[in-house]
């Protein structure tokens, strides 16, 4: 969920604050995205533990703390998100490798090395 909605831009800058919030409308709105799998994806951060709901406004709001790491000044948490996603597309190479030697070349990594 984490590589989907760095990939998406759903990841909590200005969309969705600890102050205001935003609903899946707003931020699907924001991001040019579905609004259905936009309200999915919240729904699974949410049960995470990275968001809270409001049910009375309908609104998301990122935890303290949370902002920084998913995709804020730091953005480290999205960055190591992308490159395990990357390994473990690649993980049968990577067995190959160990018992066979070679490498693993960035043909593998286009996604990630554009």
């Amino acid at each position: 969920m984490l590589e989907i909605g760095h990939r998406c831009d759903l990841s909590p800058r200005q969309q969705i604050s600890q102050k205001s919030g935003s609903t899946s409308h707003e931020l699907a709105k924001a991001a040019n995205c579905n609004e259905r799998y936009v309200r999915e994806w919240l729904s699974a951060m949410t049960a995470a533990e990275f968001f809270d709901f409001d049910a009375k406004t309908k609104k998301f709001t990122i935890k303290p703390g949370y902002g920084d790491v998913l995709g804020g000044r730091t953005n480290f948490f999205s960055g190591m998100v992308q490159f395990t996603t990357m390994m473990a597309q690649n993980s049968e190479r990577y067995v190959d490798v160990f018992r066979n030697g070679g490498g693993v070349g960035y043909e593998n990594f286009s996604r990630y090395s554009r």
